[in-house]
Parts: structure tokens; C-alpha cells; sequence
């Protein structure tokens, strides 16, 4: 009895071990959909890779990969491979492809056939649609391809035989030569076999790949060898499993030590989620966001250099191919004397988001020179600090002649605590200029522009109304009055939009110089030296429904001749702006001559003004500026009777006032992001628990069985 129950253990046994070499079998790569394959893109030479939302197969995401005809350009997606991969695991590879011109991408199988872990001229076998099966077509024998819609590898309609890379595809040796007219080829299971096909030039080294070879990653490439190419590419099938393709997430303090180091390992689209801590700054030199822990609890307490080999410094630096990137939710403790002066600096960058950061004790913060389409929203800034010309917490300029232009930028939402003081040159809160100085007026090129940049909702506080502490400020630095120049340069800022921000103790609330188009409206400007102030030329300049109240010298002051449109604003009293001679009544904030500001608002958002001593009937009143709920406009007095033989000559009245307007809704609030997905549950090396109990019934049931026996 003793003796059956151990062969019928044993049998139990057997039939488990079996279950479990079943069981821990498993694809190449992760099949969990909730989990997209790991991939990176990469380029050469004047090649691009990135991620894109259109056109894509399916999911969210295509990988777009360009190649110009030029010579020696390319663009990939790289996959490595789990380590023990051999050439004998790869049974078929297959991916879709929307091909814009050119030809479809190839494959590379990236092996170390010698097991050196170096490159090797044998370790690079080859696929591609011109040599996709075992008899080698080529597309100069009339295999075209097709352009314009989705198909699967090297098809060229739809099901036609050639939508994967299996075991019949012929294969080069892509370091001896291009196809199997002029390189070493197999097919993929001859190569598996150590057997070559052909070897045309007799090159192929003694090292052959076999089954047993590692694989290491494939490449799915585009080049330039033949013709320019553009095309999309999802869905990667790998032994019969499909991969949705998506931009990874990365993670910094936990993958990496660094940021560096998740920026060097990242791809264009790629997101670096940086763990609470501190940390150095980084160079970033491709479209990545970079995400620090909630509540600003990542921390940057030293910087890179904020250009090759200077001696300041910047947490974060943009560089060539940094167009899209994000940086969010990082605090960043500047140094002066650590010559740690800048948050954000960046030469050139289009499209970048700054978002949420808290920055101390900086010299210039958020430095956008020459890029456009940014949004710097959200970001608190304090402590400014004055050296060599900064003071200034965020700043928009353009650079000649490398980084001309500077537009469509979004500056909203951002809280300026401004201490910075100089006694020199002025030290904004925000500020937006072209500055001719160290040379860039002889380096300019006529395409110097800085227009369409919206400064929105920001509020800004220079404490104790410091020396040549200022709000915001906009102009053309370094003319020093020169009216040749300013003659040369006057519209190089234009169409620029000042609203909505509240700016208050500062030396000059708005500071512009040597504009064009500017609007200045509906922001509150009080407690300033000068609410605003106007220097050198402008053109085209309007100054409507602002508060500007409780300003020390004068709500504006305008050192021209040029005339400001400063009509429609309400000065701090229902009689108007002061003025000694233009409106001696008025009891607002001063202003100087060269300012027209009849009609004006009163407290209750209607518009006021001067009235004539005789005249008609009044014209009618203004709509009061959205934002302020006016109550309905009083009716307006009935002139005095004309002198003889005259008509009201000396001023019309004002009608009946219209209703003030209604204060325009509030923006409906954005929808928050959507919360990174989980991480995926770990796959237990040990059997599956479903196994584990139906082995554990066999064996009871066996044991049982016996025993009543």
C-alpha cells in the first residue's frame, strides 16, 4: 500500500511539473494591454521620431518617423528585448504602416552573436518590403509600394502574403551590404540553423547566427538611402501578440537617480514622473514632460549651466529638439550667490508648457528667449533678485539673429511677489522686450517680431514701491533715446495684449517703451508711484476699463508727445482723473498732459466725463466694460438754452445712458487630467494558483482513492 501511495505521489508530482512548465510560459514582451510595450525613439542625423495622435490604427497613439533625402538620415522605434531572448524565440514580427512617401519601414534585428556585447559586423540581420520573402523581390522588379492608407508590414494590398516577418523572410547581413544581391543572406530559419544562403562576396565572418544567438532589440526604421520617407507605425505584433504603441512614463528618484538620467533614457513624447525630493537640474534636449510629486514636494537646489560652459546657472535648460515639452509642479530654489540665477531658461523652444512651479530667490526665472506658443500658467515667484541686469521673474524677448521671434505666447495666471531693486535699470515682474545691448543690435536680421503674447490674471506685488521696481514691462531696451533707432525698430512689438492682472506698490505699475497696438485693458493697478508710465515712441497704444486708483504720483504719466487713448478707466472717483487745467474737479489719481481720458469710468462702472456748459441733448452714454455689473445709466441733463442765433455751440449733453453691461461669465474651469493608470500587477514566477489547486485536487483525489482501496 505504502508503495502505490508514493508511486501515486510521484505520478501527482509529474503531472504538476508539467502543469508548471505549461504555466510560466509567456510572450516575449508583456501582453497586458493596460501595459503598452516599453519603446524609445530615436534619430539620425536630420530624421524625426514622435509620437502623434493622427492618423493611428487603433488606441491613442502612432509613432510618426520621417526621413529627408539628404544622405544618412534616419528615424526608429527601438524594443529591447527581455534578457535571454535567443533568435530561435523570434517566430513572427508584424506591425501596421501608413505610409506617406517612400518606402515602408524595415526591421533590424539587433543580435551578439559572439557574446562580447560589441557591435559587430555579423550582429545586424536585415528585413525589408523590397526583400521580403525567401526568393528576394525587389521593388525595381515591380514590387511598389503602397501609399496612403494602413496595411501590415510590406503589404501591398491587404492579405496579401506579405504581412509578417516569419520564418520564410530573407533576411541580410545589413553591415556587408544591402539585400541578397550584394550581402550575406538567409531566411530567418535557415539563419536559426547557422545556414547561409548567399554569401555573393565571400564576406561573411566565421561567427554565423543560430537559435541560440541573443537578440537584443529590434529597430523599426526609416532611412533616406533611396528616397525621402514619411510614414506612421502602431500596433506591433511579436509571436502573435500585439503591443499597443504609447509614449512611456519614466520615473526619476525611483528608475533613475537623476533627472538627467530619465531625460537620457526618455523618448520625444515620453513622460519623467520625478519623485518627492531634492535633486540637480537638467538639460533638456528633446519633447519630454517632466512632472514633479504633487504640492511641489520635488525640489531643484542646483542647476546645469544655462548655455555650453557659461558659469550661471538654470534648473532647467531647453536646447535644440526641446520643442513640446512640459515641466510642471516642481519647486526651485534659486541662489544668487551660488550664481544659481535662473528656473527655466531657454534659447529657441516653441511650444513649451511651464506649469505650477514654485521658484525663490531668483534672477530671471521663466526665460523664454525666441520661442513661441508658450504657456506659462500657475506659477508662484518670489524673491526676485537684481545682477547684471535681471530682477525679473519672467521674461519674453527675442535674441537676433538665432532666435528671432517671439509670439502667441500665454503668460496667465501667475503670482510675482517682485523685491528685486537697481539702480540702473528696472526690474519687472514680467517682462517682454527686445534687448539691443552686448550686440544684438548689429547681429539684427529685419525679422526681429514679438507680437500676439497675451499677459492675462496675473498678479503682481513689488512691496514698498522699490526704486525702479515695475509691474510689467514691454519695450525695446538699449536705444538710449536714439531716434534713428527707435525709428528702425518701432513695430517690431506689436499687437500685444495686457488684461485682467491686478499689479499693485510698484515704482511703475505698466512700464512700455517704443510699441505699437498694444492693449492695456481691464487690470487693477493701485498703489504705485506710477500706475502707468510712457516712455519714447508708440503707436496704436489703447488704455480702457482698468482701475487705476490710489497711485502715488500719477495714474499715468506719459513723458512723449504722442497722444494715449486712455479713455473708459475709472481713476478712484466719480469726478475723474486729476488734472490742474483739463479736469481740475477731478479727484482721481493724476495724470500728466498727452493722456485722453474723457469719457472716463465712476465707481458704479458708468461712464463719466466733462460736460459743456450749454449744448444739445447729451449723446448717448457708453455700455459699461464687462466684468462690472453697472447699474442702468442716468438720464442725461437738458442743455441751457443756446446763446442768440446760435445752436449749442459749446457741447453736446449726453443722452439717456444705457445700461451698464452685464459682467461677462466666468470661464468654465478645465477638466482635470486624466490620473496616470496603474501599475501593472507582477506576474508571480510560481504556478498560477489555478494550477495549484487542480494539481492539488488530482493528488487528493489519488490519496484517496488508494486509501479506500
Amino acid at each position: 500500500m505504502k508503495k502505490k501511495i508514493i508511486t501515486t505521489a510521484i505520478t501527482a508530482l509529474m503531472i504538476l511539473s508539467l502543469i508548471s512548465v505549461i504555466a510560466i510560459q509567456t510572450p516575449l514582451v508583456s501582453a497586458n494591454p493596460e501595459d503598452p510595450i516599453a519603446v524609445k525613439l530615436e534619430i539620425t542625423g536630420a530624421g524625426s521620431a514622435n509620437w502623434t495622435t493622427e492618423p493611428k490604427h487603433s488606441g491613442d497613439y502612432s509613432v510618426h518617423l520621417t526621413a529627408d533625402a539628404s544622405g544618412g538620415n534616419e528615424a526608429r522605434i527601438v524594443i529591447p528585448m527581455p534578457e535571454g531572448t535567443t533568435l530561435g524565440d523570434i517566430e513572427t514580427i508584424s506591425w501596421w504602416v501608413y505610409t506617406v512617401s517612400g518606402y515602408p519601414p524595415h526591421v533590424d534585428i539587433v543580435l551578439d552573436v559572439d557574446n562580447d556585447e560589441n557591435l559587430d559586423i555579423e550582429d545586424v540581420l536585415t528585413a525589408e518590403m523590397a526583400y521580403n520573402n525567401s526568393s528576394g523581390n525587389e521593388l525595381d522588379n515591380g514590387l511598389n509600394p503602397t501609399l496612403g492608407g494602413w496595411l501590415k508590414t510590406f503589404e501591398l494590398t491587404l492579405d496579401d502574403g506579405y504581412g509578417q516577418i516569419d520564418d520564410d523572410t530573407m533576411l541580410w547581413v545589413t553591415k556587408l551590404g544591402a539585400g541578397n544581391d550584394d550581402a550575406p543572406s538567409s531566411t530567418l530559419a535557415n539563419w536559426k540553423l547557422s545556414i547561409v544562403d548567399s554569401d555573393p562576396d565571400n564576406e561573411m565572418p566565421t561567427s554565423v547566427p543560430s537559435s541560440t544567438t541573443p537578440v537584443l532589440r529590434l529597430e523599426i526604421e526609416v532611412d533616406d538611402w533611396v528616397r525621402s520617407t514619411e510614414a506612421y507605425v502602431d500596433d506591433l505584433e511579436i509571436n502573435g501578440v500585439t503591443h499597443d504603441l504609447e509614449p512611456r512614463v519614466i520615473n526619476a528618484g525611483v528608475g533613475y537617480d537623476t533627472i538627467q538620467d530619465a531625460i537620457d533614457n526618455a523618448s520625444p513624447g515620453d513622460t519623467i514622473e520625478v519623485a518627492a525630493g531634492e535633486y540637480a537640474g537638467a538639460i533638456v534636449n528633446e519633447n519630454v514632460t517632466i512632472s514633479g510629486a504633487a504640492g511641489g514636494a520635488s525640489t531643484i537646489t542646483s542647476g546645469v549651466p544655462y548655455k555650453s560652459k557659461a558659469t550661471l546657472y538654470t534648473a532647467f535648460r531647453l536646447d535644440e529638439n526641446a520643442d513640446g515639452t512640459e515641466i510642471r509642479n516642481f519647486t526651485i530654489k534659486c541662489d544668487k550667490l551660488a550664481k544659481f540665477y535662473f528656473a527655466v531658461f531657454s534659447r529657441g523652444a516653441d511650444n513649451v508648457i511651464v506649469d505650477s512651479l514654485t521658484v525663490d530667490d531668483t534672477v530671471q526665472g521663466i526665460s523664454n528667449w525666441g520661442g513661441s506658443n508658450w504657456e506659462i500658467t500657475n506659477n508662484v515667484l518670489t524673491n526676485t533678485k537684481a545682477a547684471g541686469g535681471g530682477g525679473i521673474a519672467i521674461y519674453l524677448g527675442v535674441l537676433p539673429p538665432d532666435c528671432p521671434i517671439c509670439s502667441g505666447n500665454l503668460v496667465e495666471n501667475n503670482t510675482i511677489t517682485a523685491m528685486a531693486t537697481a539702480e540702473t535699470y528696472t526690474c519687472p515682474g514680467i517682462s517682454m522686450a527686445f534687448d539691443t545691448r552686448y550686440g544684438a543690435w548689429d547681429k539684427r536680421t529685419g525679422t526681429e517680431d514679438i507680437s500676439n503674447n497675451r499677459i492675462l490674471n496675473n498678479t503682481i506685488t513689488v512691496p514698498g514701491s522699490p526704486l525702479n521696481g515695475v509691474g510689467i514691462s514691454t519695450g525695446v531696451i538699449g536705444l538710449e533715446g536714439d531716434s534713428v533707432k527707435i525709428a528702425a525698430v518701432l513695430g517690431v512689438i506689436h499687437n500685444n495684449i495686457i488684461q485682467g492682472n491686478t499689479i499693485n506698490e510698484a515704482d511703475k505699475g505698466i512700464y512700455f517703451y517704443i510699441v505699437t497696438n498694444l492693449t492695456i485693458q481691464h487690470n487693477k493697478i493701485r498703489n504705485c508711484n506710477s500706475g502707468i508710465y510712457i516712455k519714447d515712441d508708440h503707436s496704436g497704444v489703447s488704455v480702457h476699463y482698468n482701475d487705476i486708483v490710489s497711485n502715488v504720483n500719477y495714474g499715468i504719466l506719459n513723458t512723449t508727445s504722442v497722444m494715449l487713448d486712455a479713455t473708459y478707466n475709472y481713476w478712484g472717483d466719480e469726478n475723474g482723473p486729476s488734472h490742474e487745467t483739463l479736469n481740475p474737479d477731478g479727484r482721481g489719481d493724476k495724470i500728466s498732459y498727452y493722456v485722453s481720458f474723457v469719457p472716463w469710468r465712476d465707481i458704479k462702472g458708468a461712464v463719466g466725463g466733462l460736460e459743456g456748459p450749454q449744448g444739445d441733448k447729451g449723446d448717448t452714454g457708453l455700455t459699461g466694460d464687462t466684468g462690472l455689473t453697472g447699474p442702468k445709466g442716468d438720464t442725461g441733463g437738458t442743455g441751457a438754452t443756446g446763446a442768440t442765433g446760435a445752436t449749442g455751440s459749446e457741447g453736446p449733453e449726453g443722452d439717456k445712458g444705457d445700461t451698464g453691461g452685464t459682467g461677462a461669465t466666468g470661464a468654465t474651469g478645465a477638466t482635470g487630467a486624466t490620473g496616470p493608470a496603474g501599475t501593472a500587477g507582477t506576474v508571480p514566477l510560481e504556478i498560477p494558483v489555478v494550477f495549484v489547486a487542480i494539481a492539488a485536487i488530482v493528488v487528493l483525489a489519488l490519496v484517496y482513492t488508494i486509501r479506500r482501496r
